[in-house]
C-alpha cells in the first residue's frame, strides 16, 4: 500500500512538472504567434513602402532621361565660356545694385534734397 501512495505521488510530481512544461510551452507559442504577426504586418508595410519607392525611382527616372536628353542637345560649354558668362551675370548684378542706390534717398543729405528739389 505504501508503495502505491508512493508511485502516487511520484505521479502526481510528474503530472505538475508536465502542466508546468505545458503551460510554459503555451506561453512560448503564444509569443511565437505574436511576433509572426508582428512581422507579417511589418512586412505588409515594408512591402508597401517598396511599391512607393520603386514608382518613385520609375518617375525620378523618367525625369533624367528627359533632362539628360535635353542637355545633349546643347553643346557643352567649356571652363572659359562658363566664366565668361559668370562674370556677365556679375556685373549685371553689380549694375542693379548700383542703380538701386542711385535712386534711393541717402540718409543724412536732407538739405541737400530739398535743394535740389524744385517746388
Amino acid at each position: 500500500m505504501e508503495a502505491l501512495k508512493s508511485r502516487i505521488s511520484m505521479l502526481e510530481a510528474q503530472l505538475e512538472t508536465e502542466q508546468t512544461r505545458t503551460r510554459s510551452l503555451q506561453e512560448e507559442r503564444d509569443a511565437a504567434v505574436e511576433a509572426l504577426v508582428t512581422a507579417t504586418h511589418e512586412s505588409d508595410g515594408l512591402r508597401i513602402e517598396n511599391n512607393a519607392l520603386k514608382e518613385e525611382i520609375a518617375i525620378l527616372k523618367s525625369q533624367y532621361q528627359s533632362a539628360s536628353r535635353t542637355t545633349l542637345r546643347t553643346p557643352h560649354k567649356n571652363a572659359k565660356e562658363r566664366i565668361k558668362e559668370q562674370i556677365e551675370a556679375e556685373k549685371y548684378k553689380r549694375n542693379d545694385v548700383f542703380q538701386k542706390q542711385r535712386t534711393q534717398p541717402r540718409k543724412g543729405n536732407e538739405k541737400l534734397q530739398n535743394f535740389i528739389k524744385v517746388p
